[in-house]
C-alpha cells in the first residue's frame, strides 16, 4: 500500500540523529515529503503578515526537502526531488504522472516532495501532504511527530496527558492533529491519517504492516 510521510522540520534541526537512522530503512512505496516549521511556519504569523511569511515557509521546505535529499545522496541512495517552485537545477518540476511511474517501475529512487502546493499561501503542508497523497492514489499518510501521537493534553505540560491511539476526523479536528483543512479533505476521500514519531514509523515499515501501531491512526 502506497502512503506518503511528511518529515516535521524538527528532524532538520533537533532530531537529526533519528532522521539519518530512519534514512536507512528500505522505503519501498512510501513517498517523503519535507516539512519547513524549524525555518519559518506561516501560520504563526497573523493574516495581515501572512503574505510573505507564507512564501518564506514554502521555501522552508524547499530547503529541508534538499537537505534531505542530500543525505540520501550520502548513503548511495538516488533520489527524485520534485517541487511546483523552484524547479530547476537538482529540483524537479513536480509532475504526478512522472512520480507514479517511479514508483511502479524504479523500486530503487526514493521521491521526495517539496515546495507545498506552490506560491499559494494559507495553506499548510498538512494539507498540501493530504492532496499530493490522494493524487499520489496513496492509502494512508503520516505525520511524523517526536511526541509519537496526538494527546489530550499538551505532553510536554501536563505529565497526565494520555495519547490517543484511535481518533474519528471529527475528533482530530477538535484536538488539532492536523490542519483542519487536511482532515476534511481526508475525510471526504476517506484517507487514512496517522500520526507516530520516526523510529517507530521505521519499525512498523520494516515489519511490513501497521498492526498494533504505536501512535494515532484517524479513520471513521
Amino acid at each position: 500500500m502506497l502512503g506518503l510521510v511528511k518529515i516535521s522540520g524538527s528532524y532538520f534541526s533537533t532530531y537529526v540523529n533519528e532522521l539519518e537512522d530512519f534514512i536507512s530503512t528500505p522505503l519501498h512505496g512510501v513517498v517523503l515529503m519535507s516539512g519547513g516549521g524549524n525555518i519559518v511556519r506561516g501560520r504563526e504569523f497573523s493574516y495581515s503578515n501572512r503574505l510573505f511569511k507564507d512564501r518564506m515557509g514554502i521555501m522552508s521546505t524547499v530547503i529541508n526537502g534538499i537537505s534531505l535529499a542530500e543525505k540520501f545522496d550520502a548513503v548511495s541512495r538516488k533520489v527524485h526531488l520534485a517541487s511546483p517552485v523552484c524547479a530547476e537545477d537538482i529540483i524537479n518540476k513536480y509532475d504526478p504522472y512522472v512520480i507514479k511511474n517511479i514508483l511502479s517501475y524504479d523500486h530503487k529512487t526514493q521521491v521526495i516532495l517539496c515546495g507545498g502546493l506552490g506560491w499559494c499561501g494559507n495553506l499548510s503542508t498538512d494539507t498540501a501532504m493530504v492532496v499530493r497523497a490522494l493524487e499520489l492514489s496513496c492509502t494512508w499518510v503520516c505525520k511524523v511527530s517526536n511526541v509519537g501521537g496526538v494527546f489530550n493534553d499538551d505532553p510536554a505540560i501536563s505529565k497526565s496527558a494520555k495519547m490517543m491511539q484511535k481518533l474519528t476526523y471529527a475528533d482530530a479536528i477538535q484536538y488539532k492533529a492536523y490542519d483542519a483543512a487536511s482532515i476534511v479533505l481526508a475525510r471526504e476521500n476517506k484517507l487514512k491519517l496517522m500520526v507516530t514519531s520516526l523510529p517507530n514509523l521505521k519499525s512498523h515499515l520494516i515489519a511490513g504492516n501497521f498492526n498494533s501501531f504505536c501512535g494515532t491512526v484517524i479513520e471513521e
